[in-house]
């Protein structure tokens, strides 16, 4: 059945909605009780939905933030995970092998052909 264009139209607000307050560091779970999606991932899928519509450049955007955001996390971790003698390295090694592996996936596989 075909949606009806006023649908459409919240459906986009909504993936709108969803795109900023991740932008703004919330979690799926957050967006979606803000946003009244089911689910932490129906407010997922909105987000990739609205991703692949508002086209690359804004969608590049949203990954370089969370890549920064990700860089920053690991620097936080970095001086933990390399000191054998702090109480909290072991931790710190698997968080920043954790976050290491995020900042991989946010690599486009064609950044990685020469």
């Amino acid at each position: 059945m075909a949606r009806s264009l006023s649908q459409q139209i919240n459906s986009r607000t909504r993936q709108a909605q969803a795109i900023e307050l991740r932008r703004d560091g919330l979690t799926y779970a957050v967006i979606a009780a803000q946003l009244g999606y089911s689910s932490a991932s129906g407010a997922r899928k909105a987000v990739y939905r609205g991703i692949r519509e508002i086209g690359r450049e804004e969608a590049r955007a949203l990954v370089t933030l969370q890549q920064e955001r990700l860089n920053d996390l690991l620097a936080q971790t970095w001086p933990v995970a390399n000191d054998p003698n702090h109480p909290g390295c072991l931790d710190a090694v698997n968080a920043a092998l954790q976050i290491m592996e995020r900042i991989d996936r946010l690599i486009p596989r064609e950044d990685y052909q020469s």
